[in-house]
Formats: structure tokens, sequence, C-alpha cells
């Protein structure tokens, strides 16, 4: 490996977070539509400032038109992710078009890179003499302070905990993952 990669991975290694997203865990084997019941309820004080900033990307004449649409591309997803997002809709409170449009939006902007430059991630990959594999990744979003409040680790697991699938990083309500290892 190059001197730069190696400062640079060092350089990541020592970084410092204030915050330690907090941890939980995931059971695989608990229905779709409850699995994430308790990270929702442990961050309901974040979530209006969660969906205000995923409203602002749509004009608000268009919300309940496309939150209408987006309600009904949920039929359409596969059915464990559907149920999923199905009971972060009930267990937020939220309508299940608003938690739709929060899945789906980073997936519409990243088309548009020209318009939605300050929307993105930034990462390096980089490999040792000895074949390790080392990731960096920093999600170079204009929200950071509400990315801190939302951000767990979820540890997949089946068998009621005995069995570790994979740990992740993701935000509440939003389910997909920016970055995963097993």
């Amino acid at each position: 490996m190059n001197y730069t990669g190696f400062i640079l991975l060092l350089l990541i290694s020592f970084s410092y977070c204030v915050r330690q997203p907090r941890k939980y865990m995931i059971d695989l084997d608990t229905p779709a539509s409850e699995r994430w019941n308790e990270v929702v309820q442990d961050h309901l004080s974040a979530i209006p400032e969660f969906v205000k900033v995923a409203q602002s990307y749509v004009p608000k004449q268009l919300l309940p038109i496309a939150f209408w649409i987006a309600g009904e591309l949920n039929r359409f997803f596969p059915e464990e992710y559907a149920d999923e997002i199905r009971g972060i809709a009930k267990a937020s409170g939220l309508p299940l078009g608003l938690v739709v449009s929060m899945n789906i939006l980073y997936d519409i902007l990243a088309f548009d890179r020209k318009h939605v430059f300050q929307l993105g991630c930034t990462s390096i990959v980089a490999q040792s003499e000895d074949g390790v594999i080392y990731h960096g990744r920093n999600l170079d979003y204009d929200m950071g302070d509400l990315l801190k409040n939302i951000t767990i680790v979820a540890d997949f697991t089946r068998g009621q905990g005995e069995e570790r699938v994979s740990p992740a990083p993701f935000s509440v309500a939003y389910l997909k993952e920016p970055s995963s290892f097993r």
C-alpha cells in the first residue's frame, strides 16, 4: 500500500466521535412488520425532523400526490421489505407513503447529481500488502446534526440472537444499509 493510502487510513482509524450510535439486535426471525418497533419507539422525537428534510425535496403542492404514489409503490417491493416499511409506518404513526418516500428518496436523488450535488457519499477502499481490504465512508449530506441523531448500528441475528448474521449502520426509518460487513 502506498504511503498516502496508509496515512489516510491512519487518520480514519483515529477519528473521534463524540457520540457512538446506539446498537440494536434485529432478529430476522421476528415478523418483518414488528422488527423495527423498538428502534422507531426510541427515536420518535427525531422522526419529525427527518420527515421535514424528506419533504423539502418535493414541492409542497405535489406532496399529497407524491406520497400517494409512493404508498402505492410499496405493493411492488419484495414482501419482507414492504412489511418492514408498513411496520415502521404503523409504529411511528406516519403515513405509509411518507415512509416509502423516505426509503426511496436517495435512489431518486442519486440520478440527478448535477442539481443535487450536496447529497452523496465519499469513500475510499484500500488493500494492504497482506490482502486485508479497508473501506472508509463519509455520508456527505447537508444534514449532519439530523443524521447523528438517527444513526444506529443494527446487529442482525437469527434464532433469537443465537446466530449473528451481520452488523450494519442504519438511519432510523430508512431500511437501506450505507455500508455493511460480514
